[in-house]
């Protein structure tokens, strides 16, 4: 008998991967703020992720700009059922909100 090689799994359709894209509130010392949160998880990996700030507070729209610049580099390629970012551009309440909107994925 000849061994034959295990064959290559399938490639993933489309219809796997799931998009989630929420509107989150949460509390600063300015007030109640928003934020939009968008990203696709592939085999619970973070494939994709696109943030929205939504702010009306000078300081809040700021900490959510940098948020959103910088967050991809901390979240593409990992395991959303084991993430927890800490303090992401100085936006501790941005950061809390989206840890927040992780969990309920």
């Amino acid at each position: 008998k000849i061994a034959t090689p295990n064959p290559t799994p399938p490639t993933k359709p489309a219809s796997s991967i799931n998009t989630t894209e929420r509107n989150v509130k949460y509390k600063t010392p300015g007030g109640l703020h928003s934020v939009t949160f968008n990203v696709s998880i592939l085999d619970w990996k973070i494939s994709w992720a696109r943030i929205t700030p939504s702010a009306d507070h000078d300081v809040s729209k700021k900490f959510q700009a940098k948020f959103a610049e910088e967050i991809n580099e901390k979240i593409i390629g990992k395991d959303v059922k084991n993430l927890k970012l800490d303090t992401i551009a100085g936006a501790s309440l941005t950061t809390k909100a989206f840890n927040e909107f992780l969990v309920e994925l």
